[in-house]
């Protein structure tokens, strides 16, 4: 999302945030942990047994940003 931001600043596509935005809505509803206050690392498990559905607060602010500017 931050490549798709600078773009914007750049171009003024009026499609990126709208894209910006379904993308920040998926994340909320498939990822967000209300009771930890945090994000799942991720939304499955993959084949390889990496990933997880753990909360990961740490990674909160790597998303913030996002929900800030749009």
């Amino acid at each position: 999302m931050e490549a798709l931001i600078q773009a914007h600043q750049v171009t003024h596509d009026s499609r990126i945030p709208a894209a910006i935005a379904t993308a920040l809505h998926g994340l909320w509803t498939r990822t967000w942990l209300p009771s930890q206050q945090a994000f799942m690392y991720t939304d499955r498990i993959a084949p390889d047994g990496s990933g997880g559905t753990d909360p990961a607060p740490d990674l909160n602010l790597l998303i913030a940003p996002a929900y800030a500017w749009i």
